[in-house]
């Protein structure tokens, strides 16, 4: 071994065995003067500490009760999620909670369906057992209709002594409904609504005075710099005997025929 690399590994010695000076209280004004540490050694601090207690907050959720649940689908924490190649890797964050609003489960999800979760709901429900607490009873939901199969077959106790219910908040008037010799009809192409309006032009043409249904359809923006005024998506056109829906939104030209049925 020469002499020089013996000499760098005694200076490397050397810088390994320095020692820094703490820093000083807050009330000392001949400390550092007002210095801080930098940001990036707080979040290292920060992460280190997280990453140490990470099996003791595991286990204190996991000890949490959960007779009553509401969940849902948070899609604002993602947009600030590093992209994977330009991709968004989770559109959204499912968090579950019990009554006391502590969060029992909470996971990123890469799109809206509950299958990714289902894992974590029935694990959810095996810790709650294995700590003697009893078992969700209730749960709130704004998607009744999309989550009820899903959390009924990971979570069986919501479902018991549970009698289904039909809401009608009008049930003293009569139900609308299409008679049977009304047709209703899909145009999306403009030869299939120029042959639709041909249609309508010679029922209207036969009758001296007819009643006709009209409606218009366009796509919706939140956009804070959207306009009110968005390009027409459907049009609708209702006769004694026949409902059209024409689908103009795709169009690269207005049929003739039913601009006439406009004017």
């Amino acid at each position: 071994m020469t002499s020089k690399r013996i000499s760098r590994m005694k200076q490397a010695m050397v810088q390994v065995k320095k020692t820094y000076i703490p820093f000083s209280p807050f009330q000392d004004q001949n400390g550092y003067a007002g210095l801080f540490p930098h940001c990036t050694y707080i979040t290292t601090i920060f992460i280190d500490y997280i990453d140490h207690i990470h099996p003791i907050l595991d286990q204190c959720i996991s000890a949490l009760p959960a007779h009553i649940i509401k969940w849902d689908h948070s899609f604002k924490v993602p947009k600030y999620l590093m992209k994977l190649e330009g991709a968004v890797t989770f559109t959204a964050l499912f968090t579950l909670v019990n009554e006391y609003e502590q969060i029992q489960f909470q996971a990123f999800v890469p799109t809206k369906s509950l299958a990714h979760i289902r894992t974590g709901l029935e694990t959810m429900i095996k810790s709650l057992e294995n700590h003697g607490h009893p078992l969700p009873i209730l749960g709130f939901t704004d998607n009744v209709a999309s989550d009820y199969t899903t959390f009924l077959q990971c979570i069986p106790s919501l479902g018991k002594n549970i009698t289904a219910v039909q809401l009608d908040e009008f049930s003293d008037l009569p139900r609308l409904t299409l008679l049977s010799n009304v047709d209703v009809r899909v145009c999306s192409t403009e030869t299939e609504i120029q042959q639709a309006c041909s249609l309508i032009l010679d029922h209207v043409n036969g009758q001296e005075l007819l009643y006709v249904g009209f409606d218009m359809e366009w796509e919706f923006s939140t956009h804070q710099f959207a306009s009110s005024l968005q390009r027409t998506a459907l049009i609708q056109i209702a006769l004694p005997t026949a409902v059209y829906l024409f689908q103009v939104f795709g169009l690269k030209r207005f049929p003739s025929s039913l601009l006439v049925i406009l004017k």
